[in-house]
């Protein structure tokens, strides 16, 4: 894990190269329209995918799409908890700029309370 440097004490100078120094973050990106999240054993595990259809061999299409997994993410339960705190106030900043967001699992888990 990176060190946290207190900037307050350093010259302009030295905050040049401490940036110059940090390695860049490569990431993959990707997209997902799909969470799933289960437990194995102490981490919660965030699987991430989006819909593939399928073809059946007759040239048809099945009733089904199959999921494919884009990301896989294991946390702590402590971690999940904070990611929820952190995404949830974030979903409240944007709705309460933009609007309310309303997707099929919103409705149907505000009509299940």
């Amino acid at each position: 894990m990176a060190e946290v440097v207190d900037q307050t004490n350093l010259s302009d100078e030295e905050v040049a190269r401490l940036y110059q120094i940090a390695a860049p973050i490569t990431a993959v990106t990707t997209n997902a329209s799909t969470i799933q999240i289960t437990w194995a054993g102490n981490d919660a595990v965030l699987l991430f995918g989006r819909p593939q259809p399928l073809l059946l061999p007759d040239g048809g299409m099945p009733p089904f799409q199959r999921t494919e997994f884009t990301a896989i993410i294991h946390m702590s339960q402590q971690s999940l908890k904070d990611f929820s705190l952190v995404v949830a106030n974030a979903i409240a900043n944007y709705e309460a700029r933009f609007g309310e967001i309303v997707t099929e699992f919103s409705r149907r888990s505000s009509d299940s309370q």
